[in-house]
């Protein structure tokens, strides 16, 4: 595929604006047809500088076909393997492109697959099907432009489901030969981790001989599983905000490495279609999936930011009061920089700054972010700014910059060219 030359970019780009425009336009009126809804979160992502192979088989049933896409000319670049959601009885790749460009777009390859789905098969088949796909995308890598050794998972509602038992229960790709030490890490969208049987259809998909035991990733939490990512929104009526949080402490609770973003105003669906172009003011679901790949994969584990303490997570959905005039983004990298991971500390400082971050959870949209050299300096003022409003922040302020200083050098690295 040849780049174009300067007019012809002008005109894709002015093309692409158009688009846009004329999608964005129609959101509010499309909005309660879901079918329409999925030609508008996937109008922007026929445009982009990437190839996608569409219905390559890793099993031998119809719905065992997977969609490629990749950035163009693609090298040993990272692969995110992403399920779609549906309550395990509906849905398609196709309706996801707008995923799989995003992902691309930003520098990874993305391989979707579908999965067969009840009334056809039961738990653990759709599972199953899951670790088919992995163990596709590993032996297929180096063909798709991907890094084996890069390999994440990712999902969305029963696609977070699916991605969360593939990470934390390693019988799953022991039994297609293969094992949890591909993968780097996983990122979760809105995932029910506690399943519960609240509908009789529930009651129809997860049957004996399995018990929660087998299907609540809650209960799968092990050492040494791969890092996790947790996005959730807390105007979610599905999923509730409690499952990300309860997953967050348990993976936490036997070191292993996971963050947790809880967006604010955010619903079920605005977590993943915050990906598409038009939407991603609604969450920065993008830049914190990418944050959290091009961490590990450049070997920075310094920034995990855990879930906050809610006072009452028996709640569906919890709003938050947010506090703008704590919404600063510096502040939240000196917090993080300085390795708080909302562990206790004797230290008055620190306590204050995680204070701001457990009141003003909006914050926490850019958690993962670190303070690099080039944010240093305004880290620094509002550092003192902040100070200036705290007596118990004024005498340490010192001693806090010169931690910043000596934590900027380990800033995120970008994913390998």
């Amino acid at each position: 595929m040849q780049r174009p030359d300067y007019a012809q970019a002008v005109q894709i780009r002015a093309s692409r604006v158009v688009a846009i425009a004329i999608i964005a336009a129609a959101v509010a009126a499309l909005s309660n047809c879901s079918r329409i809804s999925y030609a508008v979160v996937n109008g922007p992502a026929h445009v982009g500088w990437y190839d996608r192979k569409a219905n390559i088989a890793y099993g031998k049933e119809s719905r065992q076909a997977l969609d490629v896409y990749a950035p163009v000319g693609a090298f040993n670049r990272p692969i995110v393997v992403f399920w779609y959601g549906g309550i395990w009885t509906k849905g398609a790749k196709e309706d996801y492109r707008f995923v799989g460009a995003a992902l691309a777009n930003a520098g990874y390859v993305a391989v979707l697959p579908d999965y067969r789905l009840y009334p056809q098969v039961r738990y653990p088949t759709f599972v199953e099907d899951g670790a088919l796909a992995l163990k596709w995308a590993h032996e297929h890598a180096a063909e798709i432009g991907g890094s084996p050794r890069s390999l994440f998972l990712m999902g969305h509602s029963a696609g977070a489901h699916i991605a969360a038992s593939l990470a934390l229960d390693p019988r799953y790709l022991q039994n297609v030969g293969g094992s949890t030490s591909w993968v780097r890490g996983w990122i979760g969208l809105a995932g029910p981790y506690e399943l519960e049987k609240r509908i009789p259809l529930l009651d129809e998909i997860f049957r004996a001989p399995y018990t929660s035991a087998d299907w609540q990733p809650v209960l799968l939490a092990r050492e040494h599983a791969p890092p996790a990512l947790l996005l959730q929104g807390t105007d979610d009526y599905i999923v509730r905000v409690k499952e990300a949080v309860h997953l967050d402490q348990k993976l936490r609770a036997v070191d292993v490495p996971v963050e947790c973003h809880i967006y604010d105003a955010v619903d079920h669906f605005k977590v993943v279609s915050a990906l598409s172009v038009p939407f991603r003011g609604d969450a920065p679901s993008l830049q914190d999936v990418s944050r959290f790949i091009d961490r590990i994969v450049g070997a920075d584990e310094s920034v995990y930011l855990p879930c906050p303490n809610f006072p009452d997570l028996d709640q569906a959905a919890i709003g938050i009061d947010p506090h703008p005039v704590a919404r600063l983004d510096d502040l939240q990298r000196i917090a993080i920089e300085l390795g708080d991971r909302g562990h206790a500390h004797d230290d008055a400082p620190q306590r204050d700054l995680r204070g701001h971050l457990v009141e003003d959870h909006g914050l926490r949209r850019r958690a993962g972010e670190a303070a690099g050299v080039e944010h240093a300096g305004p880290a620094r003022r509002a550092l003192r700014a902040r100070a200036n409003e705290n007596p118990v922040l004024e005498a340490d302020t010192a001693q806090l910059v010169t931690r910043l200083d000596d934590r900027a050098e380990h800033r995120i690295h970008p994913a390998p060219a």
